[in-house]
């Protein structure tokens, strides 16, 4: 089983990517998008790979201006939050006037503490969703 996933939106050029649906895949990684319903604002994702060092090679064709990160579990720790959340609050557009409203749920890596500073330092305000409950979200 596969699954395509292309966006133009996010790269210069068209690119796809696969990804099986199994238990056992040859790498686990977490992709965070942020969206807004008025299409007003671009945030480049951040890609999280399962690994013990970030190699050029592991983010080969990832675009430029996409957040790496690489963890040894391949889901997203607090340090590659931090630079979600500085590479967010940088191209947001958040101020006093324009105040950006951030959702996400709360695994422990939500909670760095200078992640959350940043945000409350510029106009970024928080809302955390229950956890393992995105359904009724």
């Amino acid at each position: 089983n596969s699954t395509q996933f292309v966006e133009n939106k996010f790269c210069q050029v068209e690119k796809v990517w696969k990804t099986l649906d199994r238990e056992r895949a040859p790498f686990w990684c977490t992709v965070l998008f942020f969206t807004r319903a008025d299409d007003q604002c671009f945030i480049p994702p951040t890609l999280v790979h399962q690994s013990t060092e970030a190699t050029a090679g592991l983010f080969l064709y990832a675009p430029g201006n996409w957040v790496t990160h690489a963890t040894p579990s391949g889901y997203m720790d607090r340090d590659g939050w931090f630079k979600t959340i500085h590479n967010f609050t940088k191209l947001c557009g958040a101020r006093p006037s324009n105040p950006q409203y951030l959702f996400f749920d709360g695994p422990d890596s939500h909670w760095d503490a200078d992640a959350l500073d940043l945000m409350h330092t510029n106009d970024i305000y928080l809302y955390f969703l229950k956890a393992r409950d995105s359904e009724n979200d």
